[in-house]
């Protein structure tokens, strides 16, 4: 995978992976997994984290919006 990940090694028996609010890359793996396995993991886990990662409502580009006097704003 070319994107960076952050690795949380804790008291778990399974991987995880997740993606936060500002886009980064979480992976939770137990205590003893190697770098290799991590690799393998993420790697295999590439097309959700493409989706998550470019999913159009969780992820809008930032939009500059004008004020115009009268316009009505959606909130």
């Amino acid at each position: 995978m070319n994107g960076e990940y952050i690795v949380k090694y804790s008291d778990r028996k399974t991987f995880g992976l997740s993606v936060e609010r500002n886009k980064s890359v979480v992976v939770r793996v137990p205590e003893k997994t190697t770098k290799q396995q991590i690799e393998e993991f993420v790697n295999r886990k590439k097309f959700w984290l493409y989706t998550k990662l470019n999913h159009p409502q969780k992820y809008r580009k930032n939009r500059i919006i004008e004020f115009i006097s009268g316009a009505s704003v959606m909130y």
